[in-house]
């Protein structure tokens, strides 16, 4: 152990241009509002005359950040400013600093010109206003965002960190809410989420402290703190992993892990440790490409298949760091699967995009959507999931069953690949046209452990929907999985202006005029008032975790799971958001999909979707046999081709013309 000077903030930032809407706080919900922010290019660094002792990097200084690395996904925050409303920012400092020393504490300002009363605060709780906190002082050094200064003050007094922890903020009264710089005063970095990242209150709209952090973003408070830290230390921050292979071939496992060491990792050592026979595997190295302090790196780390159709448990355990013994003395070791499986099959990736009609930027949603959903019919579910209400603007499709996980993304339009990492709809995790094809090419390469098949009916009088699943492992063993339903709508309309779909690229055709996607938005008027919504989430069940007992807790390989479940549609779905609204508005263009969700993981494994058939959707000529009639075509209610019968309904056709629904049990 030495003693030395941690930094919790980057030394360099670079903002870049936004194409995200802003945000501002209603009560205590963010919303989207208006146009999108455009702050434009610029490396922030710290002022000299701010904290002294950081004018050059020394040895003993290490840089910490609630940030992203590298850059800074700069979006303007605010609460409906009225003139003379005060804000509070926080961040939370852990408890393993406890007994060490706050020594600054920084922060980015959009404007300070239309700002008064700034301050920066420590305590050991979330005090009701700066004047109260444990400790708190004015701020000395101010600089505009432009200035590239960071704002903020060298402490009076070190403030010592309190066992369990701390909070780290700075606070300012709005003069000026001309301009959406006194409106939107507060920047955040919208590309990390993370617990207490940001916590914010303010004095007249969100008067109670509110943890934003983990849903939108990070707060750019710095702080400068003082005390012991070890040199080569490395944590594992993954809960488990889940890796799936079949006979003969290596499959690898991607562990998460955050350097808390003050030395920048360039190497990590493991070893395997096979728990049903407690062997454990020499040590291998990996390279890695020099994280530094507090920052995060993935390990892909390789492990061999087990016998055909078995589950076998693993720990990982990061023995080195930097070719010398790991100093980090907790979350050292993570257990999981490998999974050696009985057949290498196919699967459905299941693209959630998140939207909403006032959001101006969401006919790219619409556009990635469209495109991807053509190109791949077969191997792709699209799932539209809507959002209740931005600013004074309702959703006429939001589907509250979906609120658990509409929540966890941080801004729209976005999309989730098989309940992966938060992307954009469109230009994935990339910046060219379509770029979520390539992170789709990549998801679709990966393993399912088990199949799924789903089927669904209209009851007699077309109110009820009646669900039936099968889910195939290729392994046996345990299990935590479950299965989660969508009802989909296909060919929403209507005529009010909640249905009209803001469209900025109304503006911007110089830009996206060329681009084959996007280019028909960009002819288009402000408001798209004649859309037809496909792929829409109506209905959900346990959307994110999967029906509970919905699979077994042990699973046998090559044995297939029936499950069924009924969605009750006999008030045509009413909207959520607008009165004398319904959403069942052509029983037709109904679908289900169903979801196998990995609950360990969060990952939807694999998908399948169906029409709802029955009377509702056209199926006629649906009566008893007639003596002597033999079958000719017996098919699923999807259409595909039985050679025999198969579990669940059959559509069954007979020489003399009939055809007839069997249930095969």
């Amino acid at each position: 152990m030495t003693k030395k000077l941690l930094s919790l903030c980057l030394m360099a930032v670079v903002a870049l241009t936004v194409s995200a809407q802003r945000i501002e706080i209603v009560g205590n919900k963010l919303q989207k509002a208006g146009e999108p922010m455009e702050l434009g290019k610029k490396t922030i660094g710290m002022p000299q005359q701010t904290i002294g002792r950081r004018i050059a990097k020394a040895a003993a200084e290490v840089d910490f950040t609630y940030f992203s690395s590298g850059s800074l996904g700069c979006v303007g925050m605010g609460s409906n400013s009225v003139a003379g409303e005060v804000y509070n920012i926080a961040i939370f400092v852990p408890e393993e600093y406890a007994g060490m020393e706050v020594t600054s504490i920084c922060f980015i300002l959009y404007d300070a010109s239309v700002l008064s009363d700034v301050k920066v605060w420590a305590s050991a709780t979330l005090p009701d206003s700066a004047a109260v906190a444990d400790y708190c002082e004015e701020a000395t050094y101010l600089y505009d965002y432009d200035a590239s200064y960071y704002s903020g003050q060298t402490l009076t007094t070190p403030y010592t960190i309190p066992s369990g922890g701390c909070y780290l903020g700075y606070s300012f009264t709005v003069d000026d809410i001309s301009e959406q710089v006194g409106q939107y005063p507060v920047l955040y970095d919208y590309y990390y989420t993370a617990d207490n990242s940001m916590w914010l209150m303010t004095s007249i709209n969100s008067p109670e402290w509110y943890e934003y952090g983990y849903y939108y973003g990070a707060s750019t408070i710095l702080a400068t703190i003082y005390g012991e830290f070890p040199d080569n230390a490395v944590e594992i921050s993954s809960e488990s992993f889940d890796a799936s292979t079949i006979s003969g071939f290596v499959t690898t496992a991607d562990i998460d892990i955050l350097v808390t060491g003050t030395n920048d990792v360039t190497s990590v050592s493991y070893t395997i440790t096979d728990v049903a026979t407690g062997t454990v595997s020499d040590e291998e190295t990996l390279t890695v490409s020099s994280a530094s302090y507090n920052s995060t790196a993935t390990l892909s780390i390789e492990l061999d298949p087990g016998t055909e159709g078995t589950a076998a448990e693993k720990i990982i355990t990061i023995t080195k760091v930097n070719g010398e013994d790991n100093e980090a003395t907790e979350n050292t070791s993570v257990s999981g699967y490998v999974k050696t499986l009985t057949q290498a099959a196919s699967r459905k990736v299941v693209m959630e995009e998140f939207s909403t009609t006032d959001c101006g930027w969401c006919p790219r949603g619409i556009a990635g959507v469209k495109a991807m959903t053509e190109l791949y019919p077969d191997d792709l579910i699209a799932i539209a999931v809507h959002y209740y209400y931005v600013g004074n603007w309702v959703d006429p499709m939001y589907c509250d069953d979906y609120y658990d996980v509409t929540t966890t993304v941080s801004g729209f339009p976005s999309a989730m690949l098989d309940r992966g990492d938060e992307l954009d709809p469109f230009y994935g995790s990339g910046s060219t046209s379509l770029g979520i094809q390539d992170d789709f090419l990549e998801e679709l390469d990966a393993m399912p452990d088990a199949g799924i098949e789903v089927e669904a009916e209209w009851n007699s009088d077309s109110t009820i929907v009646n669900v039936s699943s099968d889910v195939t492992f290729y392994y046996s063993g345990s299990a935590d999985y479950g299965i989660a339903y969508v009802l989909v709508g296909n060919g929403l309309t209507g005529s009010t202006k909640y249905w009209y779909q803001y469209n900025y690229f109304y503006y911007y055709s110089d830009s996206y005029a060329d681009d084959p996607y996007l280019a028909e938005y960009c002819n288009a008027s402000y408001y798209l008032k004649d859309l037809e919504y496909d792929h829409v989430a109506l209905k959900a069940q346990d959307i994110s975790t999967g029906i509970d007992g919905s699979i077994p807790e042990t699973v046998t390989a090559d044995v297939a799971i029936n499950h069924t479940t009924t969605f009750d549609v006999s008030d045509n779905i009413p909207s959520y958001a607008v009165s004398d609204t319904y959403l069942l508005q052509d029983k037709s263009q109904v679908e289900v999909v169903a979801l196998l969700i990995n609950r360990v993981t969060g990952k939807i494994v694999n998908a399948d979707k169906c029409s709802v058939l029955g009377d509702a959707s056209g199926i006629t000529n649906i009566n008893s046999t007639a003596a002597g009639a033999t079958e000719v075509g017996r098919y699923k209610l999807d259409g595909r081709a039985l050679n025999e019968p198969v579990k669940g309904v059959n559509i069954v056709k007979y020489s003399n013309g009939k055809t007839v629904k069997e249930i095969v049990k």
